[in-house]
């Protein structure tokens, strides 16, 4: 798995550390359900000078890197443990899709955000329903992931995280070119993970919003 910090200068190969690449030097940042923690140690790869805080609904504490500030919390229900105007950027990555309401989540993130901070909310987009289903160790097929409730389109996330004061600059498919470029050396060492996942971001089966702290 390629190391992130091979990516500096050229973030636009993917949408997640383009993303990132905004956040201040010294700044913070919140990844919202870390689960295997694989994301943000591309982050701190990329970013090791940033202080990152990591929270989730189960216990993934072994997961994070050292030195990473973790959190146990249920999103819908819980206060965000963190003082007002906390954070630069943050992170709602692969979640949204599971949560069967929103609760506090839009006002806790555009409460500890700082006045022009950014969040960045992605998830399995329309296009995820037009894959056929598969046994492999990614999910292909929206539906092939019995905790997915329902599929993420622009107005959907744009409905949640609009709040006042939070304001959409940018949407899009997110596309990894990294993943996608090495699909033919995948395919050849027959390694269908990190193959099925380059479809997956050839086709566009993500999409994003990124929001702004206007208030």
């Amino acid at each position: 798995m390629m190391n992130w910090r091979n990516l500096k200068g050229i973030e636009w190969l993917n949408r997640q550390a383009q993303f990132l690449s905004g956040t201040p030097v010294g700044g913070r940042h919140l990844e919202a359900g870390c689960s295997t923690c694989q994301p943000l140690r591309h982050f701190a790869e990329l970013r090791p000078d940033i202080e990152f805080s990591a929270l989730d609904y189960n216990d993934h504490s072994s997961n994070v890197p050292p030195g990473i500030d973790f959190h146990r919390l249920d999103l819908i229900k819980d206060d965000l443990p963190f003082p007002n105007a906390t954070f630069d950027s943050i992170t709602l990555m692969h979640v949204m899709e599971h949560l069967p309401q929103f609760g506090k989540v839009p006002y806790e993130f555009y409460r500890v955000l700082k006045p022009g901070g950014r969040l960045y909310v992605e998830g399995p987009g329309p296009r995820s329903l037009l894959f056929p289903s598969s046994l492999k160790t990614v999910t292909l097929n929206f539906w092939d992931d019995p905790t997915h409730i329902a599929p993420l389109s622009y107005g959907r996330i744009n409905r949640v995280f609009g709040i006042e004061g939070m304001r959409a600059i940018d949407r899009g498919h997110n596309r990894s070119w990294p993943l996608i470029l090495a699909m033919p050396w995948s395919f050849v060492k027959r390694d269908w993970h990190h193959f099925l996942a380059g479809v997956i971001h050839l086709f566009g089966w993500n999409v994003y919003v990124v929001f702004q702290k206007t208030g």
